[in-house]
């Protein structure tokens, strides 16, 4: 694995079944990253010994907690034992943005829509768009107290492409500022605000390959920032693979906090 500063760290891992794991029971933190094991009674065994919590790289409603970095992973609670979901790609690509924008002029209502691509190992299976429901419609309104199925609605795609996946968000906002300073708004956020490193910015839209590999949850693309009476338009772009970048986050804060 490479780290941020461009040194490398080996870690060893195995898809063997749990009970077979040499080191079951042993490291403090359990990463569960097959994509498979979204349940308790998945993964609970790995909860023994030293292990005192597993992290699935994926949404799982039977964790104990969803902890979205850059949002609410300060709520770890160490003496909390158990399992931790990291949200999902989508999860991270909204909520952080969703909830600053909330606190600066009040969100009434909200919808986002998503084309999410398809990995080229399915490419052959798909040859139409796909409207699938998505973790982002159930995760947002649990994570954020001023949404609910009344006033926010995810409309999710997957498309017969493997590029980069886009997202385009509407909020209804309940105070105004003009265009502009919203614009400065979020680009002070992103340069040096709470979506430091969680949100790039571009101020010319070439189209999403640019950011492919893109450590951002997403990449927002200044120009579609568009206030239309009470409503903010932004669209982004977002390599949803790459959201292993807020799973290893959320991991290496775990670990200074469960080793400190």
């Amino acid at each position: 694995m490479q780290l941020p500063d461009g040194s490398t760290k080996i870690i060893p891992y195995t898809n063997v079944e749990y009970d077979q794991i040499p080191w079951l029971g042993k490291p403090a933190l359990f990463l569960e990253c097959s994509g498979k094991q979204t349940r308790k009674e998945g993964w609970n065994e790995t909860l023994t010994g030293d292990t005192k919590h597993v992290i699935v790289s994926a949404t799982s409603w039977t964790a104990d907690q969803i902890l979205v970095y850059g949002f609410n992973h300060e709520e770890f609670a160490r003496d909390k034992h158990g399992a931790i979901s990291y949200g999902s790609c989508t999860v991270n690509a909204y909520v952080p943005l969703a909830q600053l924008l909330h606190e600066q002029y009040g969100v009434l209502d909200s919808d986002v829509n998503v084309i999410h691509n398809v990995p080229v190992r399915q490419l052959e299976s798909f040859d139409t768009i796909e409207r699938r429901e998505c973790t982002l419609e159930l995760v947002a309104p649990h994570l954020l107290d001023f949404l609910d199925a009344s006033n926010f609605l995810v409309n999710y795609s997957l498309v017969p492409y493997a590029g980069v996946s886009l997202i385009d968000y509407r909020f209804r906002l309940k105070a105004g500022d003009s265009e502009e300073s919203i614009k400065a708004f979020i680009r002070d956020a992103i340069k040096a605000g709470s979506l430091r490193r969680l949100y790039g910015l571009v101020a010319t839209d070439n189209g999403p390959e640019e950011h492919k590999f893109t450590s951002h949850s997403a990449v927002l693309v200044e120009p579609s920032i568009r206030r239309v009476g009470e409503n903010l338009y932004l669209s982004a772009y977002f390599d949803n693979e790459n959201s292993v970048n807020r799973y290893f986050d959320l991991t290496n804060y775990l670990t200074r906090r469960t080793t400190a």
